[in-house]
Formats: structure tokens, C-alpha cells, sequence
């Protein structure tokens, strides 16, 4: 009896494949075997079929998810924003309401005639929110000032108790009166770049104030007018770098130390007075100075470091201190202007190229000691050298 060949399905002659090896197709993920082109069998085909539905299904689930999520985190960000709105106007409220129970209470103790009533315990609480005991006057109205500008977003703390420096993307008006009291205590330091390339043209620092941070006003182009408290002590490197329409400065006695390119790059520099407790000068501290025209230096320095007077091309008169031992490379670099120059007995050497480009350098006064230490400098051709004992 003859078997039969033909597929019941689709009648294929299955004798045709006798001798082939069976291919593979590839169907979605799997591998299914047949011969000579032979179709999958139906009931494999619907299974494919069921499972592609399923996996479509899913995808569509996971669009839908996406798309709630979205719209979630979007309802998210909108009440964030309100909230922010919110909060802004409740702080500009709170410190109307400050500085309105502040007038209250001093017109009420200014009245020579006032008699006394009882007050109702919201009265005593706020009281009690808008003045301290026994604090005068002016300090209450510090304090409801300092509200008022914290609600305006000029001044934020800083990283350090008693530090402030202005709100991050603050506009910062042309001239600032840096406030003695903030959020309830006395203002003592100015954070780190807190000024730092903007346009401010006059600052007004106050008593109190112990602090500069590290490039606090760099590259304020604009800065021409600043005022320095006589409880300043420390101001950072970089400070007061490149504010070129700043013509004077004067530091007050409490500075013992300029830092590195505390000036540097003041181009319009033309006097600076140091304060007679200075000791320390860093590097490149007045480099740039192309204004500066005289200049003397405390007894307390010992050091003249390097490129302290860098590029000072108008400088022709320096009073060097009577403690001066040791002056570092480039010191005097570039300044064309300067004449003479008469060292303490204390000196102990001179950089090699300390008088770089000083081509009108004609005299040096120098301790006879240098010569035997071997410490003279490079010097320009015409300049003479007088030795003293």
C-alpha cells in the first residue's frame, strides 16, 4: 500500500523533498523547519500569530504608562512653580508686616504720653517677633531693612555663620550699601566671588565687617568707589582683581597681609596706602598697575615677592621697608619708569631677574654684604651700583 505524500492542507507533494536536507526559516524568534518551501503547519502559524497580539498589547500598555507619567511629571513641575509663587509673596509680605509693626512700636515709645494698657497675648507675641529685649531702636530698624531686601532677593548666607553674598542670579544695582545686620545677625564676611563680574560701580562696606572673601569683586570692570571698614582684617587673593576704574585705595590698619593679585590688573590704580601693621605681600599683589606712580611699603615686609610691581610702567617712586631681606624673580619686571632704588643694610640678595625690562633703572644703593653672598641681580646697561656698609 502507498503512503501517502501530499500535505492534507495545502496538497504540496512531499516526494519532491525526498533527498533534501530541510531548511530553516526564520519566523519572529525561532527557527521552524520545513522542506522545499513547504508552509508552517496552521495550528504553529496561529501560535505566532497570538503571541505577536500579546506583545502589541503590551507595548501599547507601556505607551499609555509613558504618557501618564509625562503628564504627571508635568502636573509636578507646574505645582512647584505655584509654590514658588507662593512663597515669594508670603515673604514680601511677612516683611511688610515687619516693618509696619516696627514703625508701630517705636511711635509708640517715642509718645511721651502714652498710658499703658493691657496688651492681648497676640500682642505680646508679636512684640516678641519684631524686637529683641532691650535692643535700641536702630537695631530694629536694621532688622526690618534686612527683611525687606532678603524679600527683594538681593542677599543670601552664605556657607559660614555671619556670611552673606548676594542671590544667585540677583540683579546687582550700580551702587550697594552691603548691610551690618542680616537675618538677625551682624554681617562679619563677604563669601567668595560674591560680586564677581558684574557692573556694580560703588560699594559701601560696613563696620563689622572682618572678612573679604577670595575674588569677591573680580573683573568689575566698573567698580571706581569702595569703602573699607576699620574692622576689616583679611581680604582674599584675587579680591579686588581687575576692577580697572578703581583709582584709590586705602586699607585699613587691621590688614596685616595683601594676598596673591589682590590688585592685579587695576589699570587705573594710581595710590594705594598700606597700613604700617602690613607684613605680608603676595605674589603679583599690585601686578599691572600701569597708573601707579609711588608707593611705600611698610617696615614689616621682609619679602618682596614674585611679580609683586609686574608691568607697573609708571612707577618712579618706592620707599623700600627697613626689614626687606630677600627680593624674588620679577619683582620690578617691566617698570620702566623707575630711577633709583636704595636697599636696607639688612638685604640679603636680589633675585637674578628681578629688574627685568627697567630701562631706566640709573641708580642702585646696595648693602656691601651682597657682594660677598654672590646674590646681585642682572641689571641694565648704564645703571650704577653704589655699596654701603
Amino acid at each position: 500500500m502507498n503512503q501517502k505524500t501530499s500535505c492534507p492542507v495545502c496538497g504540496y507533494d512531499r516526494s519532491r523533498d525526498a533527498g533534501r536536507t530541510p531548511s530553516l526559516v526564520r519566523l519572529g524568534r525561532e527557527k521552524i523547519p520545513f522542506g522545499g518551501g513547504h508552509a508552517p503547519e496552521p495550528e504553529r502559524t496561529a501560535e505566532l500569530e497570538a503571541r505577536v497580539a500579546e506583545l502589541e498589547q503590551e507595548a501599547a500598555a507601556l505607551r499609555r504608562e509613558k504618557e501618564e507619567a509625562a503628564g504627571q511629571l508635568a502636573r509636578a513641575s507646574r505645582r512647584i512653580s505655584e509654590l514658588e509663587q507662593q512663597n515669594l509673596r508670603l515673604s514680601q509680605q511677612g516683611a511688610t508686616v515687619t516693618h509696619e509693626l516696627a514703625g508701630m512700636v517705636r511711635q509708640q515709645s517715642a509718645s511721651p504720653n502714652r498710658r499703658e494698657e493691657p496688651q492681648s497675648d497676640v500682642a505680646r507675641h508679636l512684640a516678641q517677633i519684631t524686637r529683641q529685649p532691650d535692643a535700641p531702636d536702630r537695631q530694629l530698624e536694621a532688622s526690618a531693612w534686612m527683611s525687606a531686601r532678603s524679600a527683594d532677593g538681593l542677599w543670601q548666607a552664605g556657607k559660614t555663620p555671619g556670611s552673606i553674598r548676594p542671590q544667585e542670579g540677583a540683579r546687582i544695582p550700580a551702587e550697594v550699601s552691603v548691610p551690618a545686620v542680616w537675618d538677625g545677625q551682624p554681617v562679619t564676611r563677604l563669601e567668595d566671588s560674591s560680586f564677581k563680574n558684574t557692573r556694580v560701580r560703588r560699594v559701601i562696606l560696613p563696620e563689622g565687617l572682618r572678612e573679604i572673601g577670595a575674588n569677591c569683586f573680580d573683573e568689575c570692570w566698573e567698580l571706581a568707589e569702595v569703602t573699607l571698614p576699620s574692622t576689616l582684617r583679611a581680604m582674599g587673593p584675587g579680591a579686588f582683581r581687575r576692577c580697572g576704574k578703581l583709582e584709590r585705595i586705602k586699607l585699613p590698619d587691621g590688614i596685616a597681609a595683601v594676598e596673591d593679585e589682590t590688585f592685579a590688573y587695576c589699570t587705573s590704580l594710581r595710590e594705594a596706602v598700606l597700613p604700617a601693621g602690613l607684613t605680608q605681600m603676595g605674589e603679583s599683589a599690585f601686578a599691572a598697575c600701569r597708573q601707579l606712580e609711588r608707593m611705600t611699603l611698610p617696615d614689616g615686609i621682609s619679602i618682596i615677592r614674585r611679580e609683586t610691581f609686574l608691568g607697573c610702567s609708571l612707577l618712579r617712586e618706592l620707599k623700600l621697608p627697613e626689614q626687606l631681606r630677600w627680593v624674588e624673580s620679577r619683582a620690578f619686571y617691566g617698570c620702566g619708569s623707575l630711577r633709583t632704588l636704595q636697599f636696607p643694610r639688612c638685604l640679603e640678595g636680589i633675585a637674578q631677574d628681578a629688574f627685568t625690562s627697567c630701562r631706566s633703572l640709573t641708580r642702585l644703593v646696595l648693602p656691601f654684604g651682597i657682594i660677598m653672598k654672590r646674590k646681585l641681580p642682572a641689571l641694565p646697561s648704564g645703571c650704577q651700583v653704589e655699596f654701603r656698609h
